[in-house]
């Protein structure tokens, strides 16, 4: 790569020379840094003959990495994104790491291992017939955001000056921002939410890859998406994220595998809560389910055992155990109970 210095002209020598000479010892004394730079004599008129740098040559994209002063986040972007092609080679074939080099390049080691188990995780099973999911982090282009966290460095920077003028700037940037923070305006308020609500900062998204790294849907949000692909989309990151937290870093069953979820699949349809429950069953989870009666049919594919629990006025609990038929994968339902007087409903 060859750049144009844009060396200056005889007129804008003659009109500055004092600035033109500080440009050109720059370039002179330019030490520690890759590259090239050529020079060439000009002959000027009623300067005469001139050296000046003209043209800086780059061999390698690392070499303008170090010129943009990003070497060191080029490096970690670098790093990583071969982490994950030798994780997934397809990623590398998919163009997917190739946009999100703020991502490679800023986001917290823990956080960014911990997303990479994540999506391991997803790339465990299947999202749809030979595609899995792949999770990835983009931080919001928000500019009160923007704004915000400047202000938080400027007044940082001057933290360890030994000077009265700089503690005066930094007094002046951290009262405005606590003014802000603390006022009662709605306007404000909101800005407040806005710029200390870091969920608000970043947007996930997941991309559904086939076995060859070609991308076959992008799902940024539920909008424009079927109840029933927002739905499978929740429940198998809910399940990704919960077989990372519950089990560490290994691929097989979690170490803890048990799930609780109470009132679970009370406004879902059979069919959405038979696909949760393959998807959890999928990631090696064990679940105890506390359900309304409407979805124990659907449930019982799944189980291995169910009570029916009643409770009278408020206080007073009572607990059937039910039967399950492992052969046929159903409930043994039987009739009224004697001993606790709990009539089971029919499908309870």
């Amino acid at each position: 790569m060859s750049l144009a210095l844009e060396a200056p002209t005889e007129h804008e020598a003659s009109r500055d020379p004092a600035a033109v000479r500080q440009w050109v010892e720059a370039w002179n004394s330019v030490s520690g840094l890759p590259g090239e730079i050529a020079s060439e004599s000009r002959q000027w008129r009623r300067l005469g003959t001139q050296r000046l740098p003209v043209r800086l040559t780059l061999s390698s994209v690392e070499d303008v990495a170090a010129w943009a002063g990003e070497a060191i986040r080029w490096e970690r972007a670098c790093q990583r994104r071969r982490k994950l092609t030798e994780r997934w080679p397809a990623l590398g074939h998919a163009g997917v790491l190739s946009r999100q080099f703020d991502v490679l390049a800023d986001y917290a080691d823990v956080d960014f291992e911990r997303l990479e188990i994540v999506n391991d995780s997803l790339r465990s099973r299947e999202f749809n017939y030979g595609t899995h999911l792949v999770i990835e982090h983009v931080d919001r282009p928000l500019e009160d955001v923007k704004n915000f966290k400047q202000g938080l460095r400027q007044a940082i920077s001057f933290a360890l000056a030994d000077d009265a003028d700089a503690d005066e700037k930094r007094f002046e940037i951290l009262q405005a921002l606590v003014k802000r923070l603390s006022s009662k305006e709605a306007k404000d308020h909101a800005w407040r939410d806005l710029v200390l609500d870091v969920r608000q900062h970043v947007e996930f998204i997941a991309r559904e890859l086939d076995h060859d790294g070609v991308e076959i849907e992008v799902y940024r949000s539920g909008a424009g998406k079927s109840g029933g692909q927002r739905q499978k989309l929740t429940s198998t990151c809910l399940a990704a994220a919960l077989r990372y937290q519950l089990g560490g870093e290994d691929i097989g069953v979690p170490r803890y595998a048990t799930v609780v979820l109470d009132e679970a699949f009370d406004k879902a349809d059979a069919e959405f809560t038979t696909m949760a429950m393959r998807i959890f069953e999928a990631f090696g989870f064990q679940m105890i389910v506390a359900t309304p009666l409407k979805s124990v049919m659907t449930l019982e594919p799944f189980i291995g055992g169910a009570c029916f629990v009643h409770i009278r006025d408020r206080k007073n609990s009572s607990v059937l155990m039910i039967e399950y038929d492992v052969e046929r994968k159903t409930l043994r339902l039987p009739g009224p109970d004697a001993h606790s007087g709990v009539p089971v409903p029919s499908g309870a």
